[in-house]
């Protein structure tokens, strides 16, 4: 498997789940909190995002025994089933050792998103740059679900 068919049979799940989890931890949440102007004390507790249709592969290349992959994905967070943000990801993800792992030996494009996501461990978030950070507004009590 040449190394732009391995990217786009990943790109739509594996990626995009990658730079989720990354954005909806309470570390990243607290950092759009603040960037959206929430500077009175408000942490998050949790973080879903509600809407992010597109994932942008904008570069790859092979460094240094890894693939790099800058991407670009624009989303819509809600923090503590309250605050929604409205921002744009950029950044770049890793693939360690493309030559060691025996990624011909799958057809990523075939496999169902719950087999996809346990290779999750392929992939990691090296950086990311939040920008066009802008807090949407609030939910009202009524449309609020529980944190988990």
């Amino acid at each position: 498997m040449d190394r732009d068919e391995l990217i786009e049979n990943l790109r739509t799940t594996l990626l995009w789940e990658t730079v989720c989890v990354h954005i909806e931890s309470r570390n990243e949440a607290d950092v759009l909190l603040q960037k959206a102007g929430m500077e009175n004390g408000v942490a998050a507790e949790c973080a879903e995002i509600q809407d992010s249709e597109d994932f942008f592969v904008t570069d790859v290349c092979k460094s240094g025994g890894r693939i790099a992959i800058d991407f670009e994905m624009p989303f819509i967070l809600c923090v503590n089933n309250k605050y929604r943000i409205e921002a744009t990801a950029a950044g770049k993800l890793d693939i360690p050792n493309p030559a060691g792992y025996p990624y011909g030996l799958y057809d990523f494009a075939a496999i169902g998103k719950k087999e996809l996501l346990s290779f999750g461990g392929i992939v990691s978030v090296s950086s990311i740059i939040y920008s066009d950070v802008e807090l949407l507004g609030m939910l009202g009590e009524k449309n609020r679900r529980r944190c988990y």
